[in-house]
């Protein structure tokens, strides 16, 4: 038996259809959970949306950049402090979804 070098095998496994598959859905779990997380907070300064590489699912938060004193997605999902040192905690839309998808 000839096995194969651990990067080839990663690589014929991550282009397999029903994996991609899988990744895509995933990915889609992903972002909806996170538009439901940010949901109850109104329209935010940012938007929520998906973007695929070679093997991989990327859920973005993405600036709108449409007005100055928008908040902006690391400050939305992580939180920050205000000039009048006034601190925020941060909504974890991204992170709650990652980890309510099991993913």
């Amino acid at each position: 038996m000839r096995l194969r070098p651990k990067r080839a095998f990663n690589r014929s496994v991550a282009r397999n259809p029903k994996v991609k598959a899988a990744v895509r859905e995933n990915t889609e779990t992903i972002a909806a959970n996170a538009r439901v997380f940010a949901a109850p907070h109104g329209t935010l300064a940012s938007r929520i949306s998906t973007e695929y590489g070679d093997v991989d699912g990327y859920v973005v938060m993405s600036d709108n950049g449409k007005k100055k004193n928008e908040p902006a997605a690391a400050a939305i999902e992580f939180g920050g402090t205000f000039k009048n040192g006034r601190t925020q905690k941060g909504l974890r839309v991204l992170g709650r979804a990652v980890d309510t998808a099991g993913g």
